[in-house]
């Protein structure tokens, strides 16, 4: 058996050969973590299917993959390449091998994610069907035996029905699961995860000014106190806006310690050691931290203070005591000065014993030797001792995170969420903090640590690019990534006017290709598996492997079938090479329009299909205007160019719309649908109430996301309007008149970001 499967598994099991499956045909690309979800229980579509023998079984499962991949169209390929599940149950109590372990499923499509995260597995039953024991006992022992898998294809801890509104897997099966009948191994026991530290932001992050007189230091000796503030102001302000406050009122820095918002993000103020000017008589005893913004603001909507921000104060107080090597007492400004400030919430809080959860702190933050901005470096400290935030930014934006991040070494939601999106991409957990787990599945997925190589072109191949727009003097074409080439690289990278990091990702090749003229959608034209099978089809030797990866094998088989057919040998596949190749071969390219590498038409038919598209279009393998028109319905959905070209773009925005999108009608209603995926995109409860508190969440989220200065007051108006339609014009160019009028075309423009999970 496969390293990745039990010695025995718990029920009888029906491999492919075994039940007479037909060979499958080649799946299109797409991520697969089930480690990540789990299980989706189905059934058939009819209400009640009829009992018959077992041998009836093996036939049904036939059927189902004949119909699931339907009948194939001219290009020689099905709809669907197999049969839609992971794994089948018949009544009997057998199981039935699918798609199995090392595919991911297609059966869950209308669950967002629900192909990448979870194995589909289907009871053949029908909708109104009682379970018989021997099905209940395989899908609970199949749950078992994918729960026990090896890494990334072992089954996630949920088992979720499939669908409510069609009745799929039957109120048997869920009343099961309900029961514990089925999913029944112990889920508690995994690890319980560790809390996630507290984000804590250098003054080199934030973008302090120098103080303009030395601040004096304070000895662990002299600190007995930890002593809690608020700033009196708008939770929306920043640490750099308080500082240029209480300079212009004669301070020499900001006066705190250190300073907190109202998301539980901590900021480096004076440090552990700097002398602080927040409280006459007590800035050498106490350290000083604030609280941004006023009571009402840290209200956790019952009166108490909201989570992130007693986390952040409790953790900050035990890091005090740690260094200060002594337990400091526990107070806040009202008790050493008569004033009203840390307001109500936070006095209670203090009193109350400081309830909340102590979460690590990391070390070297708050200049630990006496020195302001301590820790320097990259702005931030989330534990990352893998990778600067800088070079997580780089390697985020390398795999084509859109948008890109911006690199600056400042770890902020824009660049934890690139970070989980880039660990989901890789195959890891995705949990924000770029560990050892982290390092080395992104260095196994991009083909481990060779410096400036990469699938989208060889080192050579950058180097004679380089020379090519006229670098000087030129580079060595060596195929060696040394500091040469980089300074090479990182002069063409200004000159096609994209971020010169040095390193050839996505961005880079789109650019140079758009500033040379041609297309920057490799698969508009053919892509890299395809220009292989070119070569090899023209009988280059020895013949090269068809693996899409973009190295020296390749660059030079491609250069030598340029040679062949009559046009500079560049090694570039553009529109001059796919004239001349199908001229040599006899095809002009007219009866291939909408064939590409990366999803045959029939596949492309199918997709449209199954994201709405009325009226469906046949799955015949043809690319007329009906299917030309679908695929740029289905590209307009997805937010890519309408080109009607299926490419390795529209792929990646297809794929990241299944699994991550909202999937959200763009009808332009504001309705409970579209309010749940704003309010789960922000970080609100997601009730479906678009209220005041989720008012204040978008405003909050728009100042963190593109610096919109909005004050956090739940008051929606024309300024907080014109934000957000600022923002949805630079992430998915939605065109948008800046006007401050929430109409229609705003709320589509917003339910086409969530579909894009770019919101």
């Amino acid at each position: 058996m496969a390293a990745y499967e039990p010695e025995d598994p718990p029920f009888e099991l029906v491999k492919r050969a075994d039940w007479g499956a037909v060979v499958e045909y080649p799946h299109p690309p797409g991520s697969w973590n089930p480690k990540n979800g789990g299980i989706i229980l189905h059934c058939l579509s009819q209400d009640r299917v009829s009992p018959e023998s077992h041998s009836n079984c093996f036939a049904r499962v036939r059927e189902l993959q004949v119909a699931h991949m339907v009948a194939p169209g001219p290009e020689g390929v099905p709809a669907e390449p197999d049969i839609a599940h992971s794994y089948l149950v018949c009544q009997h109590g057998t199981v039935f091998e699918g798609r199995g372990v090392l595919r991911r499923p297609f059966a869950n499509d209308t669950i967002s994610g629900g192909n990448m995260r979870y194995y589909a597995v289907c009871a053949l039953i029908g909708v109104q069907d009682t379970p018989s024991d021997g099905v209940l006992a395989s899908l609970d022992a199949l749950d078992q035996y994918l729960g026990d898998l090896a890494g990334n294809y072992a089954a996630g801890l949920e088992i979720l029905p499939y669908d409510a509104e069609s009745g799929s897997p039957g109120d048997g099966i869920r009343a099961a699961l309900r029961s514990g009948g089925v999913g029944g191994r112990p889920r508690p026991t995994q690890p319980v995860p560790k809390p996630k530290p507290i984000t804590v932001v250098s003054r080199a992050g934030w973008g302090a000014a120098e103080p303009r007189d030395p601040i004096g230091t304070v000895s662990t000796s002299s600190r007995t106190g930890f002593l809690v503030h608020y700033s009196a102001g708008s939770a929306s302000q920043t640490p750099r806006q308080l500082q240029n406050g209480m300079m212009n009122r004669g301070l020499s820095d900001v006066g705190y310690n250190f300073l907190v918002d109202v998301e539980g993000v901590v900021y480096e103020g004076r440090g552990w050691h700097g002398l602080g000017a927040h409280a006459s008589g007590f800035n050498t005893a106490y350290v000083g931290i604030c609280v941004i913004g006023f009571n009402d603001d840290m209200n956790n909507g019952s009166g108490g203070l909201k989570r992130p921000i007693a986390d952040a104060l409790l953790s900050m107080y035990h890091k005090a005591n740690d260094i200060m090597g002594k337990e400091l007492t526990a107070s806040y400004h009202g008790r050493v000065e008569s004033t009203e400030c840390p307001g109500a919430i936070l006095r209670a809080w203090v009193n109350g014993g400081m309830p909340g959860t102590v979460r690590e702190v990391a070390d070297g933050f708050g200049g630990g030797h006496g020195s302001i901005g301590g820790g320097g470096g990259n702005g931030t400290y989330p534990n990352v001792i893998y990778r600067s935030v800088s070079s997580q930014q780089r390697a985020v934006n390398g795999l084509g995170y859109t948008p890109p991040l911006v690199v600056d070494g400042s770890f902020g939601p824009l660049t934890e969420a690139g970070v989980k999106w880039l660990q989901r991409l890789v195959g890891t957990d995705a949990d924000g903090i770029w560990g050892p787990n982290t390092e080395a599945a992104y260095l196994a997925y991009v083909g481990g640590s060779s410096r400036g190589d990469t699938s989208i072109r060889s080192v050579a191949g950058q180097q004679r690019a380089v020379n090519g727009l006229g670098y000087t003097p030129k580079l060595d074409v060596d195929g060696v990534f040394g500091p040469l080439t980089e300074a090479g690289v990182k002069w063409l990278q200004r000159r096609v006017g994209t971020g010169d990091d040095g390193m050839w990702g996505p961005n880079t090749e789109a650019a140079y290709l758009a500033h040379i003229g041609q297309s920057n959608d490799v698969g508009a034209v053919r892509s890299v598996a395809g220009q292989q099978r070119a070569v090899n089809g023209l009988g280059y030797t020895p013949q090269l492997v068809v693996d899409g990866d973009f190295g020296s094998l390749t660059e030079a088989g491609v250069r030598w079938l340029q040679r062949l057919v009559g046009v500079a040998d560049d090694g570039l596949w553009g529109p001059n090479t796919e004239t001349a190749y199908l001229r040599h071969v006899g095809n002009s390219g007219s009866g291939g329009r909408g064939t590409t590498d990366v999803r045959p038409v029939s596949y492309q038919q199918r997709a449209v299909n199954t994201l709405g598209h009325r009226p469906p279009l046949d799955v015949d393998g043809e690319f007329g205007p009906l299917t030309d028109a679908g695929v740029r319905w289905l590209q307009r959905l997805v937010g890519v160019p309408d080109d009607g070209l299926w490419g390795p773009t529209t792929e990646r925005a297809h794929q990241s719309y299944l699994d991550h999108g909202a999937r959200l009608t763009v009808d332009g209603e504001f309705g409970p649908t579209t309010v749940r995926a704003t309010q789960r995109a922000i970080g609100a409860t997601p009730d479906g109430d678009w209220g005041t508190a989720s008012k204040r969440a978008l405003q909050r989220h728009l100042n963190d996301v593109d610096d919109a200065g909005l004050v956090v007051d739940g008051d929606f108006g024309q300024a907080s309007v014109k934000a957000l339609q600022t923002y949805l014009n630079r992430i998915v160019g939605a065109g948008l008149t800046v006007d401050g009028d929430w109409g229609g075309a705003t709320t589509s423009a917003l339910q086409r970001a969530l579909n894009l999970a770019k919101f």
